[in-house]
């Protein structure tokens, strides 16, 4: 019979070699690695959580940016149905009714015009 060798000495790279030489490492050695350097170091400790702190920051202060960016577009469109104007009589209520109703029928044709026959689900019946 002849000896069988541990499985990662048959297992092949997966992708070419990296520059680091990480590739040679198995994955739970490095995090054993990583976990004792947690432990034990106390700058690297404190760097990992500065780190942690920079990128919740970030995070926050992208958030917050696309709040006020969503804000000013909600302003503006409001802006710009003031600057429209509404109608104030019946007869001109009704009339931009209609409008905006055939507005929509029209541009709800011209979707289902403009989509492939494949996305077009059969009518039942």
């Amino acid at each position: 019979m002849f000896p069988v060798a541990p499985p990662w000495q048959f297992s092949q790279p997966s992708g070419p070699p990296s520059r680091d030489g990480t590739d040679s490492v198995p994955p739970a050695a490095y995090a054993l690695y990583f976990d004792h350097r947690r432990r034990t170091q106390p700058d690297f400790r404190r760097r990992l959580r500065r780190n942690e702190r920079r990128q919740a920051r970030v995070e926050k202060e992208e958030v917050q940016q696309e709040g006020a960016k969503q804000r000013e577009r909600i302003k503006a469109a409001v802006d710009a149905a003031k600057d429209e104007g509404f109608p104030t009589t019946v007869e001109d209520k009704e009339a931009y009714f209609l409008d905006q109703v055939s507005t929509g029928e029209s541009t709800a044709m011209d979707r289902e015009l403009a989509r492939p026959p494949a996305l077009v689900p059969p009518n039942p019946g």
